[in-house]
């Protein structure tokens, strides 16, 4: 089963990063998760035909690296200024992000 010359094991969001970064660098790599799909706690649910998003509500980053990744990304997979309208900022887990004029993204799918 294992065909690349490194094997990580777990397809959420850190395992596809490291996966990533060593397939960039010219490094094969195998990837095994043991649910149906990937995302880990960041996974999106077939809810009786409406995909429902689990675990956390999403990522945000302020390194350059995390810029990078998300702007690896092409266009028409990006979702600008996702949220559009935010409620209640205070209850997220880091309303700074979801400030008016800060750079919001998400991935279309």
């Amino acid at each position: 089963m294992h065909t690349g010359d490194v094997t990580v094991v777990g397809a959420g969001v850190a395992g596809l990063g490291c996966a990533r970064e060593l397939a960039d660098r010219g490094i094969s790599v195998t990837v095994l998760e043991r649910d149906a799909g990937v995302g880990g706690r960041c996974a999106t649910l077939d809810a009786a035909g409406v995909p429902a998003d689990y675990g956390c509500l999403f990522l945000h980053g302020r390194t350059g690296e995390f810029g990078r990744a998300l702007n690896a990304l092409e266009r028409d997979d990006k979702l600008f200024g996702w949220p559009v309208r935010v409620r209640q900022p205070q209850l997220a887990g880091a309303p700074d992000a979801l400030r008016p004029g800060r750079r919001r993204m998400a991935r279309r799918d």
